[in-house]
């Protein structure tokens, strides 16, 4: 998805909130980073294609097991802000933000983000360091949709994280906290790289 800033200014959590129930079912989705609001458009077909090959990816892996996967519809906290990603993924019991409008998951295990134009500074920074400070938080994923390339934010021994780049269609992720696989063959299934309309 692509987003553009809805405002100068920053506002409180409890604007935020305000916002989100003002947009509730007009299908437009609001991130708060850092106190300032972005509005959430919709991607390229590429983009589209990628998020729906992860979701089917982690829905098929994780069936029967005590993790669950999200898709874009589903809202998540990271250091005082709030975001749509594209994929996430919670264990055992969800635990959501209190008194939000809508269900923010508070406790994701792995959060993964497709990359456009306008997103990209902020996935690979601003949203890096708030997704990183959450303590539940294992892995955090970065694909890109122009050229196979899935940047892997792992967390490792005293909480360090560990960046591994991956950038051949016939390679594989490994994630060892939630026990899957992702092959990027599957990721980039019926990517024509050539679609990236997005701003």
């Amino acid at each position: 998805m692509s987003a553009m800033p809805k405002t100068d200014e920053r506002i409180t959590e409890a604007e935020y909130f305000d916002l989100l129930r003002e947009a509730e079912g007009s299908g437009v989705s609001y991130e708060l980073i850092d106190g300032y609001v972005y509005a959430m458009s919709g991607g390229s077909a590429d983009h589209a294609a990628i998020e729906m090959n992860l979701v089917s990816m982690f829905a098929r892996a994780l069936e029967d097991t005590r993790c669950s996967p999200r898709t874009s519809n589903m809202a998540v906290v990271a250091k005082n802000s709030y975001f749509f990603p594209d994929v996430s993924v919670h264990c055992d019991e969800p635990q959501y933000v209190p008194d939000a409008p809508i269900a923010i998951l508070a406790n994701p295990v792995v959060v993964v983000e497709v990359l456009s134009k306008s997103t990209e500074t902020k996935d690979r920074t601003l949203k890096l360091d708030s997704y990183t400070a959450n303590p539940t938080l294992q892995d955090y994923i970065i694909v890109w949709q122009d050229h196979p390339r899935i940047d892997h934010y792992a967390r490792g021994a005293n909480s360090a994280w560990i960046l591994t780049r991956t950038e051949d269609i016939s390679a594989r992720v490994e994630l060892p906290s939630i026990g899957v696989t992702l092959s990027l063959e599957r990721v980039y299934r019926d990517v024509s790289f050539q679609s990236n309309d997005e701003p």
